[in-house]
């Protein structure tokens, strides 16, 4: 199997073990990303569910070059309309993964582990390459 099936079926195992996991990914981000609660006061549940959404296609999908328009308009629009911080996208990918990872549980192995590494890695790399900050 590929990364992306591994990605893909990590969150299968969640979603049909407990469900819609936005809330407790949203409280762990909030708890592990100073200023990130206030910063999204004013977003509801309907936009957070949109948002994380979002954050899972990112992380199933398997080529994200098709992802470039989506990415620079998205990192453009969060940096300066929101001052989202660059931190920030990284501890919602690691809160998203910390909750997959406990949601597997005991069949959490290795090569989950290492799916999830890479494709974070992977995901970051091009949420910095589309940074406007990066490129001033």
């Amino acid at each position: 199997m590929s990364t992306q099936e591994f990605i893909i079926s990590s969150l299968e195992i969640v979603a049909e073990r407990n469900g819609d996991i936005t809330s407790v990914v949203y409280d762990l981000y909030y708890q592990n990303s100073p200023g990130s609660r206030e910063l999204m006061a004013h977003i509801d549940h309907l936009v957070q569910g949109r948002m994380m959404e979002e954050v899972l296609r990112l992380l199933m999908v398997e080529d994200t070059s098709r992802e470039d328009q989506y990415l620079t308009f998205e990192m453009k629009t969060h940096e300066e309309a929101y001052n989202v911080a660059e931190s920030m996208y990284v501890s919602l990918l690691e809160a998203v993964w910390q909750i997959v990872r406990e949601g597997v549980g005991e069949d959490w192995n290795e090569i989950y582990e290492n799916a999830w590494q890479e494709r974070v890695t992977s995901l970051l790399e091009e949420i910095k390459r589309h940074s406007p900050s990066r490129k001033k």
